[in-house]
């Protein structure tokens, strides 16, 4: 979109002018090029609309950004938790590994616990 309001002088500039006169045409011809083929684009994608909806999609683009970020901070808590949990996990088992010795040695003198 933004491709083909920055080349849209230009190109109706071109059009304009006497064919005949090539000059301005490989001047400009990358930014014509360029405006050729986001026309096209939206050709292929308007599906039949003259206008583009241009408001309608900067809108949703705003809305999908919102939502991006949003899941973005639910992941970054989900990530602190998750490792909040492996320190809790690792400490558990380390405990664990010392405690069962301990249990062994009595079991060895013949005292349960």
């Amino acid at each position: 979109m933004d491709i083909y309001n920055q080349h849209k002088k230009i190109y109706q500039k071109y059009k304009q002018l006497d064919p005949k006169r090539k000059t301005y045409a490989e001047k400009h011809s990358d930014a014509i090029g360029q405006y050729e083929s986001a026309l096209a684009y939206f050709k292929d994608h308007l599906k039949g609309r003259t206008v583009i909806p241009e408001k309608n999609w900067r809108a949703e683009r705003a809305e999908l950004l919102s939502d991006r970020y949003s899941h973005m901070e639910k992941f970054y808590a989900l990530k602190k938790d998750v490792q909040n949990v492996e320190v809790l996990r690792r400490g558990a088992e380390t405990m664990m590994r010392e405690i069962v010795p301990e249990r062994a040695a009595v079991r060895a003198r013949g005292v349960e616990l």
